[in-house]
């Protein structure tokens, strides 16, 4: 059962669990801190986390923990601010009894996913258990790869963003192939996984799937090697000045196919 009030809490007793936050952000807290206003500090959300049942090891901090699920950077500004903030109190809604998943859920309904860093989206809306991120974590999983910050594999990438705009696309069809192509082309290169090969190969499948010949692909792109195949995005970006990653990437991508065949042209 999931209760919920609204009441005046010391700020000395908020804390924070990065699993269920983004990483806040020092120039914001300045910021806010810098033109503080106690009308405009609205209401924090706060999960109260009551004590484990069972016994806890020696080390471990007993009694519940009452930790902010959305509000981490204006209680930071507070603390600037307010010299007596161990003992002043902030307006909270305090939820009891939610569990991980239903925390992370209330920090993406309470912040603009445009406004999170898609790294900490990703990581939240796992944690969620949205639909949308565990296949992504399933798909690159599968490839031992694992998103910046969410996993111990030493085959990491940060372009969780190109990723989602992929699999978007058509729910991970193209996500897949991709990352099958990435592995056949250059299996042990640590580095391949980019904005430039996300976007190139994902789009390129998207709108071309049923045609392409993934295999010569794979071996075309072997004998390139992933390094050339980044630098021809950035020629042909600096050749077109304005263009996206997400369109030069796909359109070199064709060429690439194309070149030299005089058959199964697309």
């Amino acid at each position: 059962m999931i209760k919920s009030e609204v009441r005046d809490f010391p700020a000395h007793l908020l804390s924070v669990d990065p699993q269920v936050q983004r990483s806040v952000s020092p120039a914001r807290v300045a910021k806010i801190a810098a033109a503080w206003d106690d009308l405009m500090v609205g209401v924090l959300t706060v999960s109260h986390r009551l004590p484990n049942p069972f016994p806890l090891p020696a080390d471990a901090v007993e009694g519940p923990e009452f930790v902010v699920l959305d509000g981490q950077t204006r209680l930071a500004a507070f603390r600037l601010v307010c010299t007596e903030a161990t003992v002043a109190p902030l307006r909270c809604q305090i939820y009891e009894g939610l569990t991980r998943q239903e925390e992370a859920a209330i920090f993406l309904r309470h912040n603009d996913r445009r406004a999170v860093q898609p790294r900490d989206r990703f990581r939240l809306a796992v944690v969620a258990r949205e639909e949308w991120a565990l296949d992504i974590a399933d798909i690159v999983g599968k490839f031992g790869w694992h998103v910046e910050g969410t996993g111990q594999n030493v085959r990491r990438f940060n372009a969780v963003g190109a990723a989602e705009k992929v699999y978007e696309v058509d729910n991970g069809i193209s996500l897949r192939k991709t990352f099958e192509t990435i592995d056949a082309a250059w299996k042990n290169a640590r580095g391949s996984v980019t904005s430039e090969t996300l976007y190139g190969l994902g789009l390129f499948f998207a709108e071309h799937g049923d045609n392409v010949d993934a295999r010569s692909l794979s071996r075309r792109l072997g004998k390139l090697g992933f390094n050339a195949y980044i630098s021809g995005v950035t020629d042909r970006r600096r050749a077109n000045p304005g263009m996206s990653i997400a369109t030069a990437a796909p359109a070199w991508t064709l060429h690439l196919y194309n070149a030299g065949r005089r058959a199964h042209r697309i």
